[in-house]
C-alpha cells in the first residue's frame, strides 16, 4: 500500500477514486428531446416507445401488442398526471384562470383577432383601422 504523505495527494486520490465510482455506477445517459414532445413526455415514456419499435423491426406481433398497451396504458397516465397538476388548484382560487388555462391546454381558445393582425400586417403594414375600412368599403 502507498502511502500519501501531503494533504494534496489525499484530496487528488479521494477525487480520482470517487469520481471513477460515480462514473462506473451512475453514469451519465444523453437523452434527445424533440420540439414536438408532449409536455408530458417522460424519459421513461421514451424509452418503452423505443423498446416497442425495436420489437415491431423484429417482426414480433406477440411482443409488439405487449409494448403498445402498455405505451397506450403509461401515456394516458403520464397526460392525466400532468393536467391535473397543471389544473390543480385553479379552479377554487380563481375560476377565470381556471377556464383559460382548461382552454389553453385543450386547444379550443381561439383568438379571432391573431389572423386579422396577420392580414393586416400583410395588407396594410399592421394598420387594423385601414384593414377595417378596407372590408367596410368591400361590403
Amino acid at each position: 500500500m502507498h502511502c500519501l504523505e501531503t494533504c494534496d495527494e489525499m484530496r487528488q486520490t479521494f477525487n480520482s477514486t470517487v469520481t471513477g465510482l460515480v462514473d462506473h455506477y451512475l453514469p451519465l445517459i444523453t437523452v434527445k428531446r424533440h420540439t414536438t414532445d408532449k409536455p408530458w413526455v417522460t424519459d421513461q415514456f421514451h424509452r418503452l416507445i423505443h423498446c416497442r419499435q425495436n420489437v415491431l423491426k423484429n417482426s414480433q406481433v406477440a411482443r409488439y401488442r405487449l409494448y403498445r398497451n402498455r405505451v397506450q396504458r403509461m401515456s394516458k397516465v403520464l397526460q392525466q398526471k400532468y393536467y391535473a397538476r397543471k389544473l390543480k388548484g385553479l379552479r377554487s382560487s380563481n375560476p377565470r384562470n381556471w377556464w383559460r388555462s382548461v382552454k389553453l391546454i385543450t386547444g379550443r381558445k381561439t383568438n379571432i383577432t391573431q389572423p386579422m393582425v396577420g392580414l393586416a400586417n400583410q395588407l396594410h403594414d399592421g394598420d387594423m383601422q385601414a384593414l377595417a375600412d378596407n372590408v367596410n368599403r368591400f361590403f
